[in-house]
């Protein structure tokens, strides 16, 4: 499904698409000791791999998948890997850029304090020890947890959504695409991006974010300039709209 599902969306005629945010994570990459925000290349081919796929049975698969892994803690980072690569194979033009957010955690404001939709991983921890039931776990004092609120996130992706489709219209502009020229941005009259906007003490994603250049598989020219933003507790840079 992550890589799949982003392959026949990029395959997509997009009419009046003003921006494309593909939702990725902060660990896609989690074999590397520093992950920037940038492109990686993972190793494996998606195309060769989903052709080998299709005709492997479940036992088959299940032998290969230590050999696919490497170094990596699972198939989900890997599956993530790919789709990125996917994105920057196959984006084409698309206004698109990618966010990476760590481990998602119940909203700090909005809409309320604490609201959540699951009680998996991290938040049926906070939930348990919020609660006073758990009182003690085994931790590791030299691995910290990136935990990161889903309203810092969802404002993280509505940020990155609007300054992608500035970055849009202000490219067709340079090149001659839009004759009109009265076009305005979509930020006009916002101060910046949702941590901010929220009194948020921590910035939501970092500002020096890489434009990438890459060239399409299908069509041999260079994409778009894909963006790449990272949505956790560490960023120090605040993306600001107007900037």
């Amino acid at each position: 499904m992550n890589v799949l599902c982003v392959r026949r969306l990029m395959k997509l005629k997009w009419n009046n698409l003003q921006a494309f945010v593909h939702v990725s994570t902060a660990y896609a990459h989690a074999d590397r000791k520093y992950v920037k925000e940038e492109f990686y290349d993972c190793g494996i081919d998606y195309l060769d791999l989903e052709a080998t796929l299709k005709w492997l049975g479940d036992d088959a698969i299940e032998k290969l998948t230590p050999d696919l892994l490497k170094t990596r803690p699972n198939t989900y980072t890997l599956t993530k890997a790919l789709a990125e690569d996917v994105i920057c194979r196959e984006s084409g033009n698309l206004p698109i850029c990618i966010v990476r957010p760590s481990m998602i955690i119940p909203a700090w404001q909005e809409p309320m304090p604490g609201w959540c939709t699951n009680v998996y991983g991290p938040t049926a921890f906070i939930i348990a020890y919020g609660k006073g039931l758990l009182r003690c776990c085994l931790a590791d004092r030299e691995i910290t947890a990136d935990l990161i609120p889903v309203d810092f996130v969802v404002n993280g992706v509505i940020g990155a959504a609007m300054k992608t489709a500035n970055d849009f219209i202000h490219r067709r502009r340079s090149s001659g695409y839009n004759s009109s020229g009265d076009e305005e941005s979509l930020d006009d009259g916002i101060e910046a991006s949702g941590s901010e906007r929220s009194n948020s003490p921590v910035p939501v994603f970092d500002k020096k974010s890489s434009d990438q250049e890459i060239m399409s598989s299908e069509t041999g020219r260079k994409s778009t300039k894909i963006q790449i933003y990272h949505i956790n507790t560490s960023t120090t840079n605040p993306l600001k709209l107007h900037e």
